[in-house]
């Protein structure tokens, strides 16, 4: 039994790490990559899709994004998506295709990028933590009901002490590797 809660614990651990890896992926570095716009969120057809879904995304040029949609009807909406996503782009229509140009990161906007990504990994980690208290008590309440014995608990609890910590050093790795990105 505790071992389903583990198993679930580790997916659930590497959902928030791979969900920090898309939340500073969208934060601009000096280079200029899809990933800033990909999966801004479009009112198309009905439904929010993401612009991946609806476009090609190229980046021809340090400084330019090029969105090329597959259906001309989505142009302004796409257009609109990236204006409300408020990522301080100015997208402009040039025929069938989305031009945006990326100014260059003044030292200022890196320092507002670095504590962004610095914010967005005490949010990951406070998540994690979060499981861990989630996880921990569910496997306390199987103790009080007599399904686990004390010692299996306390084993337990080290192996998702020693999840946490290396679910903690992931997220710190990728904290420190775009910070380094955001300073060069």
């Amino acid at each position: 039994m505790l071992s389903t809660i583990l198993s679930d614990t580790q997916d659930k651990l590497y959902r928030e790490v791979q969900e920090f890896k898309s939340e500073i992926a969208v934060i601009r570095t000096g280079r200029v990559t899809p990933a800033l716009v990909e999966n801004v969120r479009v009112e198309a057809y009905g439904s929010r899709l993401v612009i991946k879904e609806l476009a090609t995304i190229s980046v021809p040029e340090a400084n330019l994004i090029i969105i090329s949609p597959w259906d001309s009807q989505v142009l302004e909406n796409i257009v609109a998506g990236i204006r409300s996503a408020n990522l301080g782009f100015n997208p402009v229509v040039d025929g069938e295709v989305i031009k945006i140009p990326v100014p260059r990161l003044s030292e200022e906007r890196r320092l507002e990028m670095i504590k962004k990504v610095g914010e967005i990994a005490e949010g990951a980690k406070i998540s994690v933590r979060q499981v861990r208290h989630e996880k921990i008590k569910s496997a306390e309440e199987m103790e009080v009901k007599g399904l686990v014995s004390e010692d299996d608990l306390f084993s337990f609890k080290e192996g998702i002490q020693k999840k946490i910590k290396e679910t903690n050093v992931k997220i710190e790795e990728l904290r420190e590797r775009k910070e380094e990105e955001l300073k060069g």
